[in-house]
């Protein structure tokens, strides 16, 4: 009886340890495929817009040419959609890097009031387009010597202005503001807020929104495209 019970032990404890160098191996496996995933997305996005840079200089270039006016419409449409397609890209490379550990941060001196103001020149054309009124607003006792990472800062921004335009209909507002919440010798802390007068998020699909390709709302975000990954 005794010695069943020692048999029954070992192979349970045998058992265990097979299994649990079983999960291992796959979860080994799964993080090696993930990182190969990534690198072929960052790879691919990353080869893909050198090209798509080319094109969009060369429409500029033809726009600024001697061309009719029912062609210069089309080039537009082409140039918008270099444009769409140009960010999709950036947002993979992005995603990419994220998944794969290599996202640097910059720590660099930073003019936030040119931020905002280089954030109203990119979108006035887009806004206008829609006849929407975009507006922006600095706080008063914002200082502006501040250190971070510039190219972050603007592309949270610009992600933020460009879905705020995208998901508002034709006529409607989109405002970005900078307050200073905490002011003291040293230390500003700084609030930016975006607010449009769009189709908003439903309380039910704040968990999922950030999740990678998840939309809020399908039928109702495929009216306005986008990848989910913005």
């Amino acid at each position: 009886m005794v010695f069943l019970l020692a048999w029954f032990l070992e192979k349970a404890l045998v058992d265990s340890l097979d299994k649990s160098d079983a999960l291992k191996r796959a979860l080994e496996s799964e993080r090696k495929a993930g990182e190969a995933q990534s690198v072929f997305l960052a790879t691919m996005s990353h080869e893909i817009r050198t090209p798509m840079n080319g094109i969009i200089g060369l429409v500029d270039i033809v726009l600024s040419s001697d061309i009719t006016e029912g062609q210069r419409p089309k080039l537009e449409r082409v140039k918008r959609a270099g444009a769409t397609l140009n960010n999709i890209l950036n947002d993979i490379l992005d995603h990419s890097k994220l998944t794969a550990g290599k996202l640097v941060i910059e720590h660099v001196p930073i003019s936030i009031t040119q931020v905002i103001t280089e954030t109203e020149l990119l979108f006035q054309t887009s806004a206008l387009d829609k006849n929407i009124q975009f507006t922006t607003c600095i706080d008063e006792y914002l200082e502006n010597a501040f250190m971070g990472d510039p190219t972050r800062i603007m592309q949270v921004i610009n992600n933020l202005v460009s879905n705020a335009i995208k998901f508002t209909a034709n006529n409607g507002t989109v405002s970005l503001s900078l307050t200073v919440t905490e002011n003291s010798p040293t230390t500003q802390v700084l609030e930016f807020c975006v607010a449009d007068s769009g189709i908003g998020i439903s309380d039910e699909s704040l968990s999922e929104i950030f999740a990678p390709f998840v939309q809020a709302n399908r039928s109702t975000t495929r009216e306005y495209g986008g990848t989910g990954l913005g």
